[in-house]
């Protein structure tokens, strides 16, 4: 049985709440269009607190976009070396779904299209800090699982991007439309385990 979590502390529980903020005044007004100012009046702290926690409204973004990463359980803690590659890349794939098809993640990513124009280095911040640790991620483990000859794998990150590329799928393309589509359905669940099977079939050593 797991030990309960320990209390946050309150220069904490300011910078979870200077998350929270940031993330919902980016997502809605945009990144050019929320202020530091904003973020500190609706989080009920300081600018000056911000700043000693983020030194800028860049750094806020990133720590805000990895800490969705890490409420998704995106680690290398996922990952355990008692079970099957199967077992642990269907479970990569179900966490990695619900980050990529959850509110947050379709809002930043639709902030980020909306601003390209004027802001293209948040394009940047965004790939570098979520879906780039995320390929890392896997490709790490899938270089593990060839190097103990369990798959066939000459090209772990390439590997990596193909799995993530089908996990996404029909569902994060309508997200991003804004058209309706059921994440938590048999037929999204039947899908993801399908493409894992496949992904497996093909590398199989």
């Amino acid at each position: 049985m797991s030990e309960p979590s320990r209390p946050l502390s309150r220069s904490e529980e300011k910078r979870q709440r200077i998350l929270e903020t940031a993330m919902e005044l980016f997502c809605s007004q945009g990144f050019v269009n929320t202020s530091m100012d904003a973020i500190a009046r609706e989080a009920d702290v300081s600018k000056q607190t911000i700043y000693s926690h983020f030194g800028s409204k860049d750094d806020l973004f990133v720590a805000a976009i990895r800490a969705k990463c890490q409420q998704a359980n995106l680690s290398e803690d996922m990952f355990n070396q008692q079970e099957s590659v199967e077992v642990q890349l269907q479970r990569f794939a179900r966490s990695f779904s619900e980050l990529v098809l959850s509110d947050d993640a379709i809002r930043v990513l639709r902030t980020c299209i909306s601003s390209a124009d004027q802001q293209p280095h948040l394009g940047h911040l965004l790939f570098n800090e979520g879906p780039l640790n995320v390929i890392r991620l896997l490709t790490q483990y899938l270089q593990l699982v060839a190097g103990r000859g369990e798959l066939a794998i000459s090209d772990p990150y390439e590997a990596a991007v193909q799995l993530l590329m089908m996990l996404m799928g029909e569902g994060h393309l309508r997200r991003k439309l804004g058209l309706p589509y059921d994440a938590q359905s048999a037929a999204h669940h039947a899908y993801l385990r399908n493409s894992v099977a496949l992904f497996l079939r093909g590398y199989r050593a």
